[in-house]
């Protein structure tokens, strides 16, 4: 779709991205002149359209400040599309990668902050991302710094309810060794874990498990290789880097065991656990 191009009560103003699946438009209403995000299904197959529409079900249903809210779905004349809050601003990987953005300690602890509720509430509503990683949470600018929201629940499994064994769903280096091995055979701690390794990246700018070969990206994650936080960046705190540690812990029993402790590891007294005591 070009410029100018309707969909329903919508006109085309640009792209905004693109995915194996679906391209994201920007576009405005032509009624309310509100901007918004369609997310326009490329693919005319059944089972890929049924995802998209259980995506909107789900993010329609989760309103939070830290979740990018789904207001309507499209599904007419052989078009499938969601139409999405539209985020005025870049995605985690670019804020990553940007040499010119601040990275101090208590700045990335605040935006993960954000990141860690906007999970928690998928979690409270019984669903399992299972896709998190920096491209999904994309970042607002608003009067009170930036607001970081998370995305693209395509992947998302809802607690009690199947997905075929066997089948590798998630993104490799943020995939945990219990996804690795059975995708169908995960619940919400495997978001603990990718919510882990985006902390680590996001303080180091690199991902705890990376390799140029994807089976060997799988292979350290199942073994757990990866070096010390603290290696890497060593003004991070000693309590920071066992939340981070413990949340890359192979087997989940050993993890923080839900979003909300890791908040309060985090943030004990409201305060983030940025001091780091002076070594001899």
């Amino acid at each position: 779709m070009k410029t100018g191009d309707r969909i329903d009560r919508y006109i085309v103003e640009r792209t905004l991205g693109e995915g194996g699946m679906a391209t994201v438009y920007l576009a405005r209403h032509e009624t309310l002149r509100s901007l918004h995000a369609l997310k326009v299904l490329r693919i005319d197959v059944p089972t890929i359209k049924q995802r998209l529409l259980t995506e909107g079900r789900v993010q329609a249903a989760l309103r939070h400040p830290n979740i990018v809210s789904v207001t309507d779905v499209l599904d007419r004349d052989g078009l499938c599309a969601l139409v999405m809050e539209y985020v005025e601003g870049p995605a985690l990987d670019a804020w990553i990668e940007d040499p010119d953005t601040s990275k101090d300690v208590e700045s990335i602890l605040h935006m993960f902050r954000g990141i860690a509720l906007g999970v928690a509430a998928a979690h409270r509503a019984g669903l399992v991302h299972r896709d998190l990683k920096p491209d999904n949470v994309l970042l607002a600018s608003s009067n009170v710094g930036i607001i970081p929201k998370v995305t693209d629940f395509g992947l998302v499994k809802v607690e009690g309810t199947g997905t075929r064994s066997g089948v590798l769903m998630g993104t490799p280096e943020y995939m945990s060794p219990e996804q690795v091995r059975d995708s169908a055979n995960v619940d919400a701690r495997t978001d603990l874990w990718a919510l882990g390794v985006l902390l680590y990246e996001m303080l180091t700018e690199e991902v705890p498990f990376g390799a140029d070969e994807v089976h060997e990206v799988y292979s350290l994650i199942v073994k757990g290789d990866f070096v010390p936080l603290r290696e890497l960046r060593p003004d991070v705190s000693d309590g920071i880097a066992a939340v981070v540690h413990q949340l890359l812990a192979k087997d989940p029993d050993d993890r923080i065991q839900t979003a909300e402790e890791i908040v309060e590891r985090l943030f004990p007294n409201g305060r983030a656990v940025t001091f780091q005591p002076t070594l001899d």
